[in-house]
């Protein structure tokens, strides 16, 4: 059910939190993982993205990269603070991922596409829970959202033409 053995796999924001446990993961089941991170890769440049499929389109997509602010790490005083760097990775980052790499999966026939949201896409952050002056930004919150009305598009954009794309949405991570 779950065989990826020599699929290519390749993870924005590979270096991060969840891109490291989706690695090891899929190492561990036999794929082959591309980590597409900064500073070598960034998903804002499509050249970098484009050069990913010069050889071979990948099996795998997993759109991880993102900008978030974490309680007692960073203390944002207010909720649009962050909102330019966040839409810029968290949502166009997501979109030029999956123009340019889930383009060659659509024209190869074949494919398969995450795209990482949250909890926070669906419901608002509860500003009363974090630690006083910490705000979670209004921009983590819409461009989580807004990757599930992108999934439905791609899923039924692509679908017919053999590129599965899905979301998957987590809870709090330490």
């Amino acid at each position: 059910m779950f065989d990826v053995a020599g699929k290519r796999v390749l993870i924005t924001g590979g270096a991060g939190l969840l891109g490291r446990q989706w690695a090891a993961s899929f190492i561990a089941h036999g794929a082959i993982v591309d980590y597409f991170d900064l500073p070598q890769s960034d998903v804002l440049s499509t050249d970098d993205l484009r050069a990913v499929c010069i050889t071979d389109v990948p099996d795998v997509l997993i759109c991880a990269a993102a900008i978030d602010v974490k309680p007692g790490i960073d203390a944002p005083d207010n909720p649009w603070a962050a909102w330019d760097s966040m839409l810029a990775v968290n949502l166009t980052g997501v979109k030029n991922s999956c123009e340019i790499i889930g383009g060659a999966m659509a024209e190869a026939g074949r494919g398969s596409i995450i795209l990482v949201s949250s909890m926070y896409g669906m419901v608002s952050p509860d500003q009363r829970i974090y630690e006083a002056g910490f705000v979670k930004p209004a921009a983590y919150s819409a461009t989580k959202g807004a990757l599930y009305g992108l999934c439905r598009y791609l899923a039924t954009l692509w679908g017919p033409k053999g590129v599965r794309v899905n979301c998957v949405s987590f809870g709090p991570m330490g």
